[in-house]
């Protein structure tokens, strides 16, 4: 364990979407602090928009261990499964295959694709269907209580108009005007069209997909699971709920009114929320049709260390336009980062230089990871370091990049080398030296056409990979 007693300046500020200001953070009980976080719905590969609210929500984990460790507290993080609603029921149905086989599939897929950005596994990972007797339950309080109520179709439905707070905290907007768009489609079967489902009733496009309860059979709405699944794992008041801002309405509004009607107690202290990734200044959604997953953009020669990297280039309460522009700049700067750590001996000590301070001070500003990476170049330049202990720079310097920003400078910032790039480089190495200049050139051609840069030198070659801008359709890599 580094002595982390330079790194913390302050506690952490982060800004409250709720009360719209920074604020200090503390866990309620002084002693662990509790953190819910929306995870995927497991019915497709999550794109790299998600990844983005991920990366977010895995830095401020890992900021929040770090002045937890100075004030002598821990943190608990939860990160929900979303593997029954009507995505995940669609494309069982569609593949002809059981609920649980398809979201197993893509869950798994979800956790090597965190593990290749470096992601940290939440401490408990609950799965909607694993809190199916909680979300009943919760559900019953409700209804007991007069929050909810049987609807036309059967269905439980949340009553907005019995709750004697006003909706809106996270979106400051009236229910009634927030919910104009999506009221028609519920507004002939409740009582009020600013009531939410909590439960739905078995219809027969579920096919086979149904649980028991006391309402009848069917299935929990989407909003309950995540309001059951932190009451069962965090208790009644959590510290921070943190999610895309695409979630505030009417994901978490609904989060609210649900938890606090049935407990009589705060849900959550604290709000946070990241912007939207862009592609070409849109929105990055499935709906679009402009995502791009890890595979994909694999598949255009970047790998997750630069995606990652890439990830941290704008603070997360702002707009991050994901170009092929940045990301090759994010690629550079690894390389930079990756030869400065050369530089610096393997061993390093308990005592970790305290030039490194003021990268953690800007992640404990509101997660500033802008600021946080100008000030590591800005380090790693300075003249100062060359008189510093150097065991003590490799231990500051691991500690902020690996511990703090997760970044893993060991890992290829180059995709692996496809095997027929290296027959065709072998090919046209044997062209040269045999002085056949035409075959030669003609290999070079061929490698070149697949994105691929050959350097002659001394002992042969070298390749580089060139990626594909996200124009340009990936190539098929066959001899």
């Amino acid at each position: 364990m580094y002595n982390r007693e330079y790194y913390t300046k302050f506690l952490m500020q982060l800004y409250n979407t709720e009360s719209k200001r920074l604020e200090k953070v503390t866990p309620l009980d002084g002693k662990e602090l509790k953190m819910y976080c929306c995870g995927p719905t497991v019915y497709a590969a999550a794109h790299v928009g998600n990844f983005r609210t991920f990366t977010t929500q895995d830095i401020l984990r890992r900021v929040l261990e770090h002045t937890g460790s100075q004030e002598g507290w821990t943190v608990k993080h939860v990160r929900n499964l979303t593997d029954v609603d009507d995505k995940t029921i669609n494309q069982a149905l569609q593949e002809k295959k059981p609920l649980k086989e398809v979201t197993e599939f893509w869950t798994a897929k979800f956790h090597k694709d965190a593990a290749d950005l470096g992601l940290l596994s939440p401490h408990i990972e609950p799965k909607a269907t694993e809190y199916i007797p909680h979300q009943i339950e919760l559900i019953q309080r409700l209804i007991d209580k007069g929050f909810a109520y049987a609807g036309e179709d059967k269905s439980i439905y949340y009553d907005v108009s019995k709750n004697p707070n006003p909706e809106g905290r996270l979106t400051f907007i009236a229910p009634e005007e927030v919910r104009k768009p999506t009221a028609s489609k519920v507004q002939k079967l409740t009582r009020n069209a600013a009531d939410f489902v909590l439960w739905k009733s078995h219809k027969e496009s579920d096919g086979d997909i149904l649980w028991n309860s006391p309402f009848g059979n069917g299935r929990p709405g989407w909003h309950i699971e995540c309001s059951a699944m932190s009451l069962a794992t965090l208790g009644e008041t959590i510290d921070i709920h943190g999610g895309g801002v695409d979630l505030k309405f009417p994901h978490h509004e609904n989060e609210i009114l649900q938890s606090e009607s049935a407990s009589g107690k705060c849900f959550c202290k604290h709000w946070a929320h990241s912007e939207h990734l862009l592609i070409d200044n849109e929105k990055m959604a499935k709906s679009l049709g402009n995502t791009f997953t890890l595979d994909g953009l694999s598949k255009l020669g970047w790998t997750p260390t630069v995606i990652h990297y890439a990830l941290l280039a704008a603070h997360y309460r702002k707009q991050l336009d994901l170009t092929h522009e940045g990301l090759l700049a994010a690629k550079q700067t690894l390389s930079q980062l990756q030869r400065f750590r050369k530089t610096l001996p393997l061993t390093t000590t308990p005592k970790a230089s305290n030039l490194f301070a003021p990268v953690s001070d800007a992640l404990q500003n509101d997660l500033n990871t802008p600021e946080a990476l100008g000030q590591l170049f800005q380090i790693i330049q300075n003249p100062e370091l060359q008189k510093a202990n150097k065991a003590e720079v490799a231990a500051g310097f691991d500690y902020v990049t690996g511990q703090l920003l997760g970044l893993d400078l060991s890992k290829s910032i180059e995709p692996p080398l496809p095997e027929d790039i290296r027959l065709l480089a072998e090919q046209r190495l044997q062209a040269k030296q045999a002085k056949d200049f035409s075959t030669s050139d003609s290999l070079r051609h061929k490698i070149v056409a697949k994105n691929y840069k050959i350097l002659d030198n001394s002992t042969g070659y070298t390749l580089e990979h060139q990626p594909i801008p996200f124009d340009k359709p990936a190539p098929v890599l066959t001899v």
